[in-house]
């Protein structure tokens, strides 16, 4: 049996029926947009500034992969992750994850010779960052606000630097003998570690202080001050952090929703009616963002700008 076509085949399936299912949700939130009882005057420009934002974090998201591949002895230029991360989003919608993975590690194989277990280590550890990123900011979130300042700095700072030790004396030997890894993750250095880290961190700032921008966008009446930016931030990472965990829902849809609005209600004082609003118009612009990246890959792909051209967009 010809194990490389099938692997193609069930990619394609996983774009369309992850395609099938964004759509699906794209109607639903929209219907569900038009039901609301709540009317309230929208400031578009802030929406558009969000979307921007969105757009930015998942550039960033791009520019860690590849910094990944490369620690792990995978030389990748970064449009070439840019098309191959974008067109692999589509999959991810199908409830398990494991489909987006399998998908973007199959495209790096086909298209750049990339051997999928070196795709398989880069999105272990890249699960792991995000994932430790999110639980340090929430963290610090509730250090600060127990005025527990001390314990705050110990957490960004020796936190990162733990895992990194343990990622290279332990991780470094497990993926070398699950993912018959050759390199393993000679490559990976504190100094990079610690970009992978401050970018991620940074990441979550971003799509908090885009949750804000929504919330202020929706004419809520609230003491604007940098505190709720924080809480805001807290809200996002707690929230995505929970619908990452429901493994058997399209991309934590639902669970992270109603993570949200209730957060969204302890934490800032907004009425239910609102918050509902706010995140659908949250889960809307994160599609709008995610269907824009997908058309850019698919232009990409198309015009052929890696092909032979392996010094395009080095970092």
């Amino acid at each position: 049996m010809n194990w490389k076509k099938v692997s193609e085949i069930l990619r394609l399936m996983g774009t369309l029926v992850g395609f099938g299912i964004f759509v699906y949700l794209i109607i639903t939130n929209i219907n569900e947009l038009n039901d609301m009882p709540v009317r309230v005057k929208f400031e578009w420009d802030f929406a558009v500034l969000a979307v921007f934002l969105y757009l930015f974090v998942y550039f960033l998201q791009m520019i860690n992969l590849r910094l990944i591949y490369i620690s792990i002895g995978q030389k990748i230029n970064l449009l070439d992750v840019v098309i191959g991360f974008s067109v692999s989003l589509l999959p991810k919608y199908i409830p398990g994850y494991i489909w987006g993975y399998f998908s973007r590690g199959k495209w790096f194989e086909n298209k750049k010779e990339i051997p999928a277990a070196y795709s398989w280590g880069a999105a272990i550890i890249e699960l792991l960052i995000t994932i430790s990123t999110g639980l340090v900011t929430i963290g610090v979130y509730l250090l600060w606000q127990n005025n527990q300042f001390l314990w705050m700095a110990v957490l960004l700072i020796f936190i990162p630097i733990l895992e990194f030790y343990f990622l290279k004396l332990v991780g470094m030997k497990i993926l070398m003998k699950i993912l018959k890894l050759d390199q393993g993750i000679m490559h990976l250095t504190v100094n990079r570690w610690l970009i992978f880290y401050i970018n991620s961190l940074f990441q979550w700032v971003i799509l908090g202080s885009t949750l804000y921008l929504l919330i202020i966008s929706s004419s809520i009446q609230l003491d604007y001050s940098w505190e709720q930016l924080f809480t805001s931030t807290y809200i996002f990472t707690r929230s995505w952090l929970t619908g990452f965990l429901a493994f058997i829902i399209p991309n934590g849809l639902g669970v992270r929703e109603l993570i949200l609005k209730d957060l969204l209600t302890v934490g800032l004082g907004i009425q239910s009616e609102y918050t509902s609003l706010i995140a659908t118009i949250s889960r809307l612009l994160l599609f709008l963002t995610e269907g824009l990246w997908i058309l850019v890959g698919i232009s990409l792909t198309k015009r052929g700008k890696t092909k032979n051209n392996p010094n395009v967009l080095l970092i």
